[in-house]
């Protein structure tokens, strides 16, 4: 797995004047990390990795098309207690 969205967010080449640009980079990059094999989705309330990268696709689907989604779906995702953390 090449993980390249995950890679360049750790490096720090993303653009931060562009939030849209930004939040594209983000999702796609939770997207490669949900995907990794053998993650246990036992405590979140996503099935799987499937189901996890549907959710997040919604998501980032709206933030390419220039819409904001509520802040409450992207906030729960990087929750302390979200699906993201309990993936973890």
């Amino acid at each position: 797995m090449k993980l390249d969205q995950t890679k360049e967010l750790i490096h720090g080449t993303i653009d931060e004047s562009e939030p849209y640009e930004a939040l594209v980079h983000i999702l796609e990059s939770v997207i490669e990390l949900v995907k990794i094999p053998d993650n246990d989705f036992c405590w979140s309330y996503w099935e799987d990795s499937d189901q996890a990268a549907k959710e997040i696709t919604k998501l980032l689907k709206m933030a390419k098309s220039y819409k904001l989604p509520e802040r409450v779906e992207v906030s729960v995702l990087f929750a302390p207690t979200g699906p993201l953390q309990e993936v973890s």
